[in-house]
């Protein structure tokens, strides 16, 4: 059988890299990374060329170009690897004035309410800014977000993470009642509601939600779930669902594998429903 060379194309390499690393990404310099040793030691902080990171393991000088996934040493000898960082570890290091959504939420809470480049959402309950930063980073430049607090320390602090971010431009930052004003905005894709009393919200919520589209709250206590669903129900929202998210780590030892010690145990619950044109749609609907 005659033998067929296989055609690739051909790459630029740095000889001496791993397979892997022979075309490496680098940080841009004001990107944000993650310093990392372990879970008790990791840092987030911005990239300047040049620079430096001090810590309890020693000094860190950044060099220029710096790569993604690279090994520097400290000035005590200790390894740290530079990784990109993630929803996860940017909601975990936000500098907060209120409890921030645990990334178990986070995640579900996207797709519930179906976060899409381009789209137009409203959340009320800006708080530190973590959800505000997943949807405007979701929603891109040609999307918006519509963010409503009533408490202006909360919306400060929200919109200074929020800047640090570079995501300023897509989010509009409200000072606002909802209770008393609405939203301020209407034919929205979506609404996440973060409050104490989202039942007392959901009529604007109706009003300001295009025709079909969700609504998302969260809420730590089933007799705020029962308030806000008595709520939806009468003002038109079908396919209400409630929801618990229990998430449990395991240890990683080769040989003796087992589940964490301690574990984060319930947060919060979430309510979903859909906004229907036609009220009595929902009046006739069975009891599940």
């Amino acid at each position: 059988m005659q033998n067929v060379a296989r055609r690739c194309p051909t790459r630029r390499v740095r000889p001496g890299l791993p397979y892997n690393l022979r075309m490496p990404e680098f940080v841009q310099a004001g990107q944000q990374m993650v310093i990392f040793r372990d879970e008790s030691a990791t840092y987030i902080q911005t990239y300047r060329p040049g620079g430096r990171f001090e810590c309890h393991l020693g000094i860190l000088l950044y060099p220029d170009p710096l790569a993604w996934g690279s090994v520097l040493l400290t000035s005590k000898g200790v390894p740290m690897v530079i990784l990109r960082p993630t929803f996860e570890t940017s909601l975990e290091r936000l500098k907060r004035r209120t409890t921030v959504v645990y990334t178990k939420e986070a995640g579900r809470i996207v797709m519930e309410l179906g976060i899409k480049n381009g789209g137009r959402y409203a959340e009320v309950g800006s708080g530190s800014g973590s959800m505000t930063s997943v949807f405007a980073s979701l929603v891109g430049p040609t999307g918006k977000i519509y963010s409503r607090e009533r408490e202006a320390e909360h919306l400060d602090q929200a919109k200074v993470n929020i800047e640090r971010l570079g995501l300023s431009a897509n989010v509009d930052f409200q000072l606002r009642d909802v209770i008393r004003e609405g939203f301020g905005a209407d034919d929205l894709d979506g609404v996440f509601v973060d409050v104490p009393n989202p039942w007392e919200i959901v009529r604007h919520a109706y009003t300001a939600l295009a025709g079909g589209a969700p609504w998302v709250s969260l809420s730590p206590t089933v007799d705020q779930i029962v308030r806000t669903e008595q709520a939806l129900f009468r003002a038109g929202f079908t396919r209400r669902r409630m929801v618990e998210i229990i998430e449990r780590e395991w240890k990683l030892f080769p040989g003796r594998m087992r589940p964490q010690d301690r574990m984060v145990g319930h947060t919060a619950f979430l309510l979903v429903g859909y906004k229907v044109l036609d009220p009595d749609f929902v009046r006739k609907e069975k009891p599940h």
